[in-house]
C-alpha cells in the first residue's frame, strides 16, 4: 500500500505552483465572483465557487506560512462577497413575496373582475367608421 502526503499529491497535480500564485488566483476569483455577483450572475458565481473551493483545498496542502496583509484582503473579499449574496437573497426573497401575494389576489378576484374584452367585442361597441 503506498501512502504519500496530501502535499506531494498537491504538488503532482501543479507541480511548480507556488502559494503566492495560489493566493493571487484565489484573490482574483473572489473578485471576479463579487463582480458577478453585484450584476446578478448567480450561475457563473456558482461555477466560479468549485474553482475557489479547489484553489482553498489546494492552499490547505502548502505548508507555507501566509502574509498577514494578504489573508486580510482574502477575508475583505469573502466578507463582502457574503454581504453582496445575502442582499441579493433578501430581494430575491422579497419579489417572490410579491409575486405570491399577486397570485393570492389574483386567485382571489379572478371570478369577480370582469372577462377582458377582445378585439371582436370591441368593434361590436365601437363604429367602424365615423362618416
Amino acid at each position: 500500500m503506498k501512502t504519500e502526503s496530501r502535499h506531494t499529491q498537491s504538488e503532482k497535480v501543479h507541480p511548480g505552483r507556488n502559494s503566492q500564485k495560489l493566493l493571487s488566483e484565489l484573490m482574483d476569483l473572489l473578485k471576479k465572483q463579487l463582480y458577478l455577483a453585484k450584476n446578478g450572475e448567480m450561475g457563473k458565481v456558482v461555477l466560479l465557487s468549485d474553482r475557489v473551493e479547489k484553489l482553498l483545498d489546494e492552499l490547505s496542502h502548502l505548508a507555507t506560512p501566509v502574509d498577514q496583509t494578504t489573508v486580510q484582503c482574502i477575508q475583505r473579499l469573502y466578507n463582502a462577497l457574503c454581504l453582496v449574496l445575502a442582499t441579493k437573497k433578501k430581494q430575491l426573497a422579497e419579489r417572490l413575496d410579491r409575486i405570491r401575494k399577486g397570485r393570492i389576489s389574483h386567485c382571489a378576484y379572478k371570478d369577480v373582475l370582469p372577462k377582458k374584452t377582445g378585439p371582436a367585442d370591441i368593434e361590436t361597441v365601437a363604429p367602424t367608421s365615423l362618416f
